[in-house]
């Protein structure tokens, strides 16, 4: 089976690979059961090809190359800090191998899907068209529900593939940067303003993803 994940902080897409089972932990994801196989007519820029090496029946080819693997060794331990109102040190299970976006989903990402299913453009596009020179910024203002049916919408649209939201745990483990994390205060960084647009960087207006430097394993 080939699993995806999606994640709504603005809106990120992170892919989950499972063998045979379906995840009853997690209570986001919309998920099934599938027999993997090559597809020969995946989305976007071509194939990103990744070989485990483990005799499993894992998947091998993601939908576009945009995709970073990212292996688990099954637990994830929360950092418990001032900042984390998740976790408070406690360790959780990530049974599962998976796939993440390096990029936040765009507004010109956002656009195909709801061209696609007839949705409502977010309230802050202009007449239900994206402001202009905002393509590939991050879609904002999107809800839990309509996460959910962008996942499934991509699903459909990757008949290979399946996409979810992920877990809390699933999110933060990639984004201290996995099994390359080099504990950095931020993620990717000891400096914010290298790897982050903030309220002291930003004018208070949101940017292109990938205009700052990625963490450990590639995300921006």
């Amino acid at each position: 089976m080939k699993q995806f994940t999606l994640l709504i902080v603005t809106l990120f897409c992170i892919g989950i690979a499972c063998s045979n089972s379906t995840d009853s932990d997690n209570t986001n994801s919309t998920e099934q059961q599938q027999t993997p196989q090559n597809n020969d007519n995946n989305n976007d820029n071509g194939n990103n090809s990744e070989d485990k090496g483990d005799g499993n029946d894992t998947p091998t080819t993601l939908p576009n190359n945009s995709f970073v693997h990212i292996t688990t060794n099954g637990k994830y331990t929360y950092i418990a800090d001032s900042y984390n109102s998740i976790g408070d040190g406690e360790t959780v299970e990530i049974s599962k191998e998976y796939w993440i976006c390096k990029f936040a989903v765009t507004n010109a990402e956002w656009r195909a899907y709801i061209d696609a299913c007839g949705e409502s453009a977010p309230r802050y596009w202009n007449n239900g068209e994206i402001p202009a020179g905002r393509e590939k910024h991050p879609v904002l203002w999107v809800s839990y529900n309509a996460a959910e049916d962008y996942c499934r919408w991509l699903s459909s649209s990757n008949k290979e593939w399946l996409f979810r939201l992920p877990t809390q745990a699933e999110w933060e483990y990639a984004a201290r940067g996995g099994n390359k994390c080099k504990g950095y205060k931020y993620s990717g960084s000891n400096d914010i303003g290298s790897v982050a647009w903030y309220d002291s960087n930003s004018s208070s207006k949101t940017h292109a993803v990938a205009t700052k430097s990625p963490n450990e394993l590639g995300l921006y």
